[in-house]
């Protein structure tokens, strides 16, 4: 698992987060399972969203082999909507903290044996067959939004 603090220019963080905030969201469960608890959720085209592809080539300069991404979505939570334990699909997640930092104990992005704080513009790279899960601001009326890229070795 690799942790990169303040990975784009603080501006142009602000600018991808402030471009989340205007996107169409759905609020639904998983694809997987049904059953799952419900969370605001939003797909980007990677051919046509100018943005997220932008991102997107950012991304892929992090890693020392080649990559391919597959999918991009972002997920939004407010309190009480904490994510299940999961894992994805590809080789490898990167995941990116999108809103404000939050308080110790608040929002931490979840492995078995680790707890990561919710920092904005922090990315975590990580092997997708890691179950992790997101869990919810503690604070109301407060987002939690992180960047999803899933990727496979090209």
């Amino acid at each position: 698992m690799r942790i990169i603090k303040n990975w784009l220019r603080k501006d142009v963080g602000i600018d991808v987060r402030d471009y989340l905030f205007g996107c169409k969201y759905e609020y639904r469960s998983t694809s997987t399972n049904k059953s799952s608890n419900t969370f605001f959720i939003s797909n980007f085209n990677l051919n046509t969203d100018q943005t997220i592809m932008w991102v997107a080539e950012r991304l892929v300069k992090e890693f020392d082999y080649n990559i391919e991404v597959m999918r991009s979505y972002v997920n939004l939570q407010f309190t009480g909507m904490d994510g299940e334990w999961h894992v994805d699909d590809g080789d490898v997640t990167c995941l990116w903290m999108a809103t404000k930092s939050l308080p110790k104990g608040s929002g931490e992005f979840e492995t078995k044996d680790k707890k990561i704080k919710f920092d904005f513009n922090k990315l975590i790279i990580f092997d997708s067959q890691i179950p992790h899960r997101g869990m919810a601001p503690k604070e109301l009326n407060t987002p939690r939004m992180t960047l999803a890229f899933k990727t496979r070795r090209a």
